[in-house]
């Protein structure tokens, strides 16, 4: 049923990858030991200039002296389909563009202590 699904690799497209990131550690504000605002975009295109993958990615990075950390972020998601195709019998994933947002809030524990929890998701 799935035999044509699976990972397919790039060719024949141009990538645009950029990655911007800042660390900033306050002398007093809220015990903080430094934030790490970041912004990160990955695009492709075909050679026809069709834009067929976008991701953006901003963030930041909240990490206190105890060594806790509060990760907040919004990716933004673009995929483009310029051929209609089936899924599974009956269900097809019509030519257009794919817009969508997410959100995402991570905890982090301090990874030195006896017993850490890292990179716990919660995503509405």
């Amino acid at each position: 049923m799935f035999e044509d699904l699976g990972f397919v690799s790039r060719t024949g497209y141009k990538q645009l990858a950029l990655l911007a990131l800042k660390r900033i550690r306050p002398d007093d504000l809220w015990g903080l030991h430094e934030l790490r605002p970041n912004v990160a975009y990955r695009g492709f295109w075909n050679f026809d200039g069709l834009w067929e993958t976008g991701f953006l990615h901003v963030d930041n990075h909240w990490e206190w002296e105890s060594g806790f950390e509060i990760h907040s972020g919004m990716n933004s998601l673009h995929e483009s389909v310029d051929t209609p195709f089936e899924v599974v019998s009956g269900v097809t994933v019509p030519a257009g563009n794919y817009n969508d947002h997410e959100v995402a809030l991570v905890l982090q524990t301090d990874q030195s202590a006896p017993l850490a929890f890292k990179d716990i998701p919660f995503c509405p």
